[in-house]
């Protein structure tokens, strides 16, 4: 693959995440329970959410959620709208990578130059930003304490 096809594929792979995502987060509401929610502290297969980590729905903001009973139209809006939010943190990203915007959680001494992202050469081993992503949430949550809604 050619490096523009390589970018080409991955915005491509960005716009549907996004389509999902919203799939996905507007067919949890008014969703019921298939088991008894877990104690406290247990593994719950049944969440509503995975981000940030280790972060849960109190007992009353689960059943909110699920006790919404949303109309053809409610549903529409709502997917629109996490798309919409999905979007802009796509978007913010890209500006980062393409030093069209500054980092602002720490941002460097120096002038942001961007990153580039790379497609391998071969499968050698290499660090994988999925991996680092939900490791990296509790140096952001230290970092932003305070900051964030």
């Amino acid at each position: 693959m050619t490096d523009e096809q390589v970018v080409q594929t991955l915005l491509l792979e960005v716009h549907r995440c996004i389509d999902v995502a919203a799939e996905e987060s507007v067919a949890k509401l008014g969703t019921q329970r298939r088991q008894p929610a877990p104690a406290e502290g247990q593994h719950d297969p049944e969440a509503l959410l995975v981000y940030p980590p280790d972060i849960h729905l109190s007992p009353e903001e689960d059943h909110a959620l699920r006790s919404i009973q949303l109309s053809t139209a409610e549903r529409s809006a709502i997917r629109k709208l996490i798309a919409d939010g999905c979007s802009r943190a796509f978007f913010d990203f890209f500006n980062l990578v393409d030093a069209t915007g500054d980092p602002e959680v720490k941002p460097p001494r120096e002038t942001w130059l961007g990153a580039w992202l790379v497609a391998p050469k071969d499968d050698r081993d290499r660090e994988l930003l999925h991996d680092g992503f939900f490791e990296s949430y509790e140096e952001y949550d230290k970092a932003t304490r305070g900051r964030r809604p």
